[in-house]
């Protein structure tokens, strides 16, 4: 059996969240592995302190230009197979990378966010498609660990303002989660935290003021499988953004 301690985190840039202590949370928390959403620099700006974690190997998948999206995994265990897309962006946005290892796939997400119809549409499009992506790597044998920010808090414990029914609490948006629940996945935070009242997720004037509110809009769903390997499943905040940090502990 391997102990195995998963850390998500949007750190809504990844530079100014090395500036806040990212390297010294790491060393602290000391996780396996680590999932970032929202990079937001492309691979190539990034220094080499950025990239080389000491005691980490770093995957990344960025947009070639402009500064928004991006994902990252920072990891101790060698990985058998990186992929990076997996068909599903509209082109390279940096929203989802792969890493297969013995025990399991790991995917690392992260959903776009606005209040465009255009973006809603996008958001949901791709939603749709990474949650039928890792069900269709359960139906083939595999366990699946899915991470990321997907902008959307799934039930009414999941945003502070129960009257509240805008983007990111949209019906149609919903749905897709209990679509991924009743297909065989569970929200590994909800097995430890069954009545909680917590959110990932608060604007930086609600955390400077320290006002009440937010949503929960990071997730690290896995197959039911596994849950008899669930160790624990609990939130941190380091103020290293406008998002707190998901851990999940399993052995298997």
């Amino acid at each position: 059996m391997k102990n195995y301690k998963i850390m998500s985190c949007n750190l809504n840039g990844i530079n100014a969240a090395f500036l806040r202590g990212f390297e010294k949370v790491v060393k602290e928390v000391n996780p396996d592995i680590i999932c970032v959403q929202e990079v937001k620099t492309p691979e190539h700006k990034l220094k080499d302190k950025v990239r080389n974690i000491p005691g980490y190997k770093s995957k990344f998948y960025t947009r070639e230009r402009g500064r928004s999206s991006g994902v990252a995994i920072y990891t101790k265990i060698k990985p058998e197979l990186v992929l990076w897309g997996l068909g599903i962006e509209d082109g390279k946005e940096g929203r989802l990378l792969r890493l297969d290892y013995d025990d399991f796939v790991l995917i690392n997400a992260y959903a776009p966010n606005g209040h465009s119809e255009e973006i809603i549409k996008h958001k949901i499009d791709f939603i749709y498609n990474t949650f039928h992506y890792v069900v269709s790597l359960r139906q083939q044998g595999h366990n699946v660990i899915l991470c990321g920010d997907f902008n959307v808090a799934h039930t009414e414990q999941d945003l502070y303002n129960p009257n509240y029914t805008g983007p990111g609490y949209l019906p149609e948006e919903r749905k897709l989660f209990d679509e991924l629940i009743d297909s065989g996945f569970i929200d590994t935070y909800r097995v430890f935290h069954q009545e909680d009242r917590e959110y990932t997720w608060r604007s930086s004037r609600l955390r400077e003021y320290e006002i009440q509110g937010g949503f929960k809009f990071d997730y690290i769903f896995v197959n039911k499988k596994l849950q008899k390997n669930l160790k624990n499943a609990y939130m941190l905040n380091y103020e290293l953004s406008d998002h707190d940090q998901l851990i999940l502990e399993l052995e298997i």
